[in-house]
């Protein structure tokens, strides 16, 4: 993707939409693509949060892990999905503001997932 393309897309975004032509560019000049296959991970809960991502392309489940209720079976419980956000949408911006510990852990819901990354060393 290039700029102009960015540009478009983060026009559309749902974070970005008070922000002027001038502050759209020079946020897609930080940016870069990253595409992700069904079911990978893009990060996992209680990590290091350093990057704010976009949604151009596909779906991403937001998942929460269920480990503080035990499981009366034994069994290891699974994370549960507690969203699913689609194209326009971000998530991660707290690693913008503090780098806190991700609060969730995000994966791709559809092939060809694609992401535009804002790293928050380049703001």
């Amino acid at each position: 993707m290039v700029i102009t393309e960015y540009l478009h897309i983060l026009k559309q975004a749902d974070i970005f939409h008070l922000f002027t032509p001038t502050q759209l560019e020079l946020v897609a000049s930080l940016c870069h693509e990253k595409i992700y296959s069904e079911g990978e991970t893009i990060f996992i809960e209680n990590s290091q949060s350093d990057e704010l991502f976009i949604i151009t392309n596909g779906e991403v489940n937001i998942l929460l892990d269920t480990q503080i209720t035990e499981s009366t079976s034994g069994e290891k419980p699974l994370p549960v999905i507690i969203a699913t956000l689609r194209t326009g949408q971000s998530f991660g911006e707290i690693a913008l503001v503090d780098r806190g510990l991700r609060p969730a852990t995000a994966r791709a819901a559809q092939s060809q997932t694609r992401l535009l990354i804002i790293p928050r060393e380049n703001i």
